[in-house]
């Protein structure tokens, strides 16, 4: 974990040296895939359409796990989004992401007395993040947020 750390912060200083473009663009579709930590571990998909050259609408479909005592809570998760790219057409692009959707939870049991820890719902992604292209079809992606608190990942970019 600390040499992923360490590579992501040497990347995104690199990132503010570069000023070639490549990253997010108007018409740009992206999608990628991420794992990272929430309850447990978490592994997502998103796709991204270019509205503007600096604003994104897209979704996002994740799955982690809880594990309290004696039970094991699944989530799925299926949101649309918006993002905002503060330096698009860059190497370097930070983002701000928020979303709304439906979440799934399941568990396998619960003791009698038990109530469930967690129900199917509405909710809400609020996140922050940067993609650091290393071509023109291929980044790295590192995010942070709610209700998904780190993760690490790939974008490719398919138009």
């Amino acid at each position: 974990m600390k040499k992923v750390i360490l590579i992501s912060f040497v990347l995104i200083v690199f990132g503010f040296n570069s000023g070639k473009a490549q990253g997010f663009d108007q018409g740009s579709l992206t999608a990628g895939l991420s794992a990272g930590q929430s309850l447990g571990v978490l592994y997502s998909f998103q796709a991204e359409f270019g509205l503007t050259d600096k604003i994104g609408l897209g979704a996002d479909v994740s799955y982690t796990t809880d594990e309290p005592l004696y039970v094991t809570y699944k989530l799925m998760g299926y949101l649309l989004t918006g993002s905002y790219h503060f330096k698009p057409q860059s190497n370097f692009d930070p983002f701000a992401k928020v979303g709304v959707g439906y979440f799934n939870w399941t568990h396998d049991q619960l003791l009698l007395q038990d109530t469930p820890k967690h129900k199917p719902g509405i909710g809400g992604l609020v996140q922050v993040g940067c993609h650091y292209y290393l071509s023109d079809l291929f980044a790295l992606k590192f995010v942070a947020g709610y209700p998904y608190y780190i993760g690490v990942g790939i974008s490719f970019r398919i138009l």
